[in-house]
């Protein structure tokens, strides 16, 4: 499968780039159907206006909507779920946590939550495109798979699709 288009959400102002990974990662999944990640409107439409977070799923979801891409939450508990998905050509957006050490290649040391694009899979290894990259060159990056599942499946395997 072919990485969706990359966003580092670092590139954007210094006091929102450490709590958009979810509106960047669902600017990459609508630039990868074809269309303008429009990513600074999405990051907008996301933030909660009650408390001020990012992270609120619903809100991704329905900025998606609003652009014609339908979505929900799943939680899976194994991979063949997942694959299904993506075996369809459909990127996921994956809800990740980790302490320092346990993924290796990734740009955040740890993480309590994060979420990531992931475009596909195999046995050995997990395509993403993390938008806690530095930049938009290095936003597509490969990670082993046994860590990857312990930080999603083992985490809660939850996603929205």
């Amino acid at each position: 499968a072919e990485a969706p288009p990359a966003i580092s959400q670092m590139t954007a102002h210094a006091d929102l780039r450490a709590r958009i990974c979810s509106p960047t990662s669902v600017a990459m999944l609508l630039a990868a159907r074809g269309g303008p990640s429009q990513w600074p409107s999405i990051v907008d439409e996301c933030r909660d206006p009650a408390t001020g977070m990012y992270g609120v799923w619903p809100l991704a979801i329905a900025a998606a909507a609003r652009r014609g891409v339908f979505g929900a939450v799943e939680t899976f508990t194994r991979w063949q779920e997942p694959l299904a998905v993506l075996a369809r050509g459909i990127p996921l957006v994956a809800s990740i946590r980790y302490e320092s050490g346990e993924l290796p290649g990734a740009p955040l040391v740890r993480t309590g939550g994060h979420l990531l694009v992931v475009y596909a899979a195999d046995p050995e290894s997990v395509r993403v495109n993390d938008p806690a990259a530095p930049d938009g060159a290095s936003v597509t990056r490969s990670y082993p798979a046994a860590a990857f599942t312990r930080a999603w499946l083992g985490y809660r395997g939850a996603a929205y699709i």
